[in-house]
């Protein structure tokens, strides 16, 4: 009997979610530096007049040069992303696994997929990291039949997040 755990004391909820926001509030605190600097690298490649911004705007009505040399990298990069993407593919690695299996997992996960734009999530988050450092994408499931309580099948859902360095705290 002493070799059993003694229950521990519960926590009240209130208390519970003042930790949460105060871990939350420390978490985006340290990294607010690194989230401002991605935001100064979007408006730098997508801002026209962005590489004038910050310290260099002070210098009023004159004329400003762009001399866009970062922004043709980038696109270069989401251009061989586009014609070269990469993928999942399941394959049988034991005995007890088939290779219909395989391509049975295989066509659901291209179904699911395709069916909720995985493609837009993930060129968003490969923009996103190209262009800044931060870029991310949610996976969520979802009932097949929410209506039908014995039916458990799910299926997943890509979605976006636009602007992960300033909504997404890691």
């Amino acid at each position: 009997m002493a070799d059993r755990l003694t229950p521990t004391k519960a926590v009240p909820e209130e208390e519970k979610l003042e930790k949460y926001r105060g871990d939350l509030a420390r978490d985006a605190d340290i990294t607010q530096v690194q989230r401002e600097a991605a935001n100064e690298d979007m408006r730098f490649i997508n801002v026209p007049g962005g590489m004038w911004e910050g310290e260099f705007e002070d210098f009023g009505n004159r004329c400003k040069l762009e001399l866009d040399k970062c922004s043709d990298y980038v696109q270069r990069f989401i251009g061989e992303w586009n014609q070269n993407r990469t993928g999942v593919e399941f394959k049988a690695d034991d005995d007890k696994t088939t290779e219909d299996d395989a391509e049975l997992l295989n066509g659901i996960y291209r179904a699911d997929f395709k069916h909720s734009k995985g493609k837009l999530a993930t060129d968003n988050a490969v923009d996103e990291v190209a262009t800044c450092g931060y870029g991310a994408m949610m996976l969520s499931t979802f009932f097949v039949d929410d209506e039908d309580p014995k039916n458990d099948d799910q299926r997943i859902e890509w979605r976006p997040i636009y602007n992960a360095y300033n909504t997404v705290i890691w």
